[in-house]
């Protein structure tokens, strides 16, 4: 559409037609229009020029849309000979081409699926693509886009339950400096993400989408993210200020995966699995196992009996409506941990199980004389809600220690 006070203007220098056979109309046209708006789409001139050459082709080229920040450009082509198809090329300045609002004008459904995501002002995005015009329309889309944020917002905690927990929460995820390519066809939406930077660490992803089958599958790879970075969205506020417990580590991982959105009335239904690895860590200064250590005699602080423990290996598994984290391993100085997981989506309850394992050669008297930590089985179990008012429950005996694999 556009200003009906301005009515576009159409210049045509030319204008053939030859008749016989074959026949062939040619002509080329301008057209310029103030206040356009299509799709979402909103500049204040259109510019663009009109070829015609029938009976084998029409090209709508250059099409300089000006908006409010910069320029859009594009190019149609449409040829009539064989199977009908038009072509088509869209490249926009930084921060002149929503990758939200080109995607909807594809396919309408997309506006229900990235409503919570959004793209910072200087991405710049370019996609060129065709569609067929005989039967049923068939379109393929690819292109590019590059931005140097976008973020993901997650459903917000009320302020009752914030007030209440006293936690900071995770309220989206921001990818920063992202580089990537997608497409869009009858096999759904892709995307290959080359290069993001995801709380200071690298990550990789690929994937697809099916929105008309409500299905889709995705790869992600995290390098070289600070673990710290991840304890600081675990903390209270106000621990924060009184002890400052910086975590060392480097965490990476992998996940494969396979989601089905609504189907069988369940909102989100995932499926597959990954791996989980930090490095040169403190695990004991990390919430959950610290406050484990709290609990066992010779516990943590200065006078800490338990070592120092600097890395964890874990599987991760996704299960319909639970997660899983099974074959965790660490290493350490004087005992190491074996632990598992599972985490409800459903009523969102979590279990944690954790077995200590002495690496030590421990005698019979030295053993009498020291307190029973060597060999442990601690559990806890609690709602999202009330896990932090939970406490460990404590399981410690000789006989633990003498029946270890």
């Amino acid at each position: 559409t556009w200003d009906e006070t301005n009515k576009p203007l159409l210049r045509m220098p030319t204008l053939i037609y030859k008749d016989g056979s074959p026949w062939n109309l040619t002509m080329t046209g301008h057209i310029n229009a103030e206040n356009v708006l299509y799709h979402g789409y909103r500049g204040k001139k259109l510019d663009l020029v009109i070829t015609l050459d029938l009976p084998s082709e029409l090209s709508v080229k250059p099409i300089t849309l000006a908006t409010q920040d910069g320029e859009v450009y594009g190019e149609i082509t449409v040829t009539f000979g064989g199977v009908p198809q038009m072509t088509f090329l869209l490249d926009g300045e930084e921060g002149h081409l929503n990758p939200k609002t080109l995607l909807k004008t594809i396919n309408q459904d997309f506006a229900n699926y990235m409503k919570d995501i959004e793209f910072h002002d200087d991405s710049r995005l370019s996609c060129k693509g065709e569609v067929f015009l005989n039967g049923d329309p068939r379109i393929s889309v690819h292109g590019s886009l590059a931005s140097p944020e976008v973020k993901w917002k997650l459903p917000k905690q009320t302020e009752d339950k914030k007030k209440d927990d006293g936690k900071n929460t995770l309220e989206e995820l921001k990818l920063s400096d992202m580089e990537a390519t997608w497409s869009y066809s009858s096999n759904g939406l892709m995307w290959n993400v080359s290069k993001a930077t995801f709380m200071d660490g690298s990550l990789r992803s690929s994937g697809v989408f099916e929105p008309d089958n409500n299905r889709g599958e995705f790869l992600v790879i995290i390098n070289d993210l600070p673990y710290d970075n991840i304890n600081k969205l675990m903390e209270k506020p106000d621990e924060k200020k009184s002890d400052n417990r910086m975590v060392p580590g480097i965490v990476k991982g992998e996940l494969h995966g396979r989601l089905l959105t609504g189907w069988a009335g369940r909102p989100l239904h995932m499926e597959g699995g990954g791996h989980i690895a930090i490095r040169n860590a403190d695990l004991w200064k990390v919430p959950v196992f610290r406050q484990l250590s709290e609990v066992l005699p010779g516990g943590n602080g200065p006078g800490s009996t338990l070592g120092r423990i600097s890395l964890l290996d874990a599987n991760v598994e996704f299960l319909g409506d639970r997660l899983a984290v099974t074959d965790v391993n660490t290493d350490g100085t004087i005992m190491a941990l074996r632990a598992k997981a599972d985490y409800s989506f459903e009523d969102q309850m979590i279990k944690i199980q954790v077995n200590g394992v002495p690496l030590q050669e421990v005698g019979i008297l030295s053993l009498a004389l020291s307190p029973l930590t060597w060999a442990f089985q601690a559990e806890r179990e609690a709602t999202l809600e009330t896990w932090e008012n939970s406490r460990w429950k404590l399981k410690s005996g000789l006989l633990q220690l003498l029946n270890l694999n």
